[in-house]
């Protein structure tokens, strides 16, 4: 297991509280999913299809409670289907704490083995809700938004907080100072950045981009500005195998 997730885990494990079975409220479903001897048990509301509680139980060992306890919290109020689809891209950016475990484009999959286990049950769990309530929408259209933290600051907290990211990540790859310069922040969570000439540019403006989330918000989006003309803005396509 990657370094950077033991720390969140061990805290996890040492607060569980989603080892016991969830209520039955009047108008809930309660669905489980499982994978070998663990299980995830669902209470979710049939008219929102959102989940209102979660447990689990069997887990193996101490780290394995902190990963479902983690993932139970994370899933708690999220529609059922973006907690399927995205719960443990969620779970993986919550737990990691340092430098991404592997190069390029981090998923779970390829992070590390722990995030198995809850992506199948969640799956499971899905699939036990369909049969139960014939509910049928195939992908999560779901946006919460950014952080309750990040909604909070102040613009001037956000400047200081994106140029802060930005110092780092400049340093760290010995770029030059103008490398990266921020423009605007639209919507709350749109960062547009003049860029100076780099012939890397796309793979640094992705890896920008995975500093800012990974340390500020995993909302927020970094575009570039347009050189030929400053008022249209151009989203780089993400690079393959970055």
């Amino acid at each position: 297991m990657p370094a950077g997730y033991r720390a969140a885990l061990e805290r996890a494990a040492g607060y569980v509280v989603h080892d016991v079975p969830v209520l039955e409220g009047p108008d809930w479903i309660i669905v489980e999913g499982t994978d070998g001897e663990v299980a995830l048990t669902l209470a979710v509301d049939p008219v929102r299809h959102t989940i209102v509680q979660a447990s689990f139980s069997g887990a193996g060992d101490r780290l394995e409670v902190g990963v479902l306890e983690t993932l139970c919290t994370i899933i708690e109020l999220l529609p059922i289907i973006e907690a399927a689809d995205h719960g443990v891209l969620r779970l993986e950016h919550t737990l990691r704490t340092g430098a991404p475990p592997v190069p390029g484009i981090v998923t779970p999959k390829a992070a590390a083995e722990i995030f198995d286990r809850p992506h199948a049950l969640l799956r499971d769990a899905l699939a036990s809700y369909r049969a139960a309530t014939g509910y049928a929408e195939l992908t999560s259209s779901h946006d919460g938004g950014p952080s309750a933290q990040w909604r909070a600051r102040a613009s001037d907290e956000r400047h200081a907080a994106i140029a802060g990211c930005v110092a780092s990540f400049i340093a760290t790859r010995d770029l030059p100072a103008d490398a990266f310069r921020l423009v605007a922040i639209e919507f709350d969570v749109r960062l547009v950045f003049r860029a100076a000439p780099n012939p890397e540019l796309p793979r640094l403006t992705m890896a920008l981009e995975r500093a800012i989330r990974h340390d500020l918000d995993p909302r927020l989006e970094v575009y570039l500005e347009e050189i030929r003309d400053r008022n249209k803005l151009r989203r780089l396509a993400i690079v393959e195998n970055t």
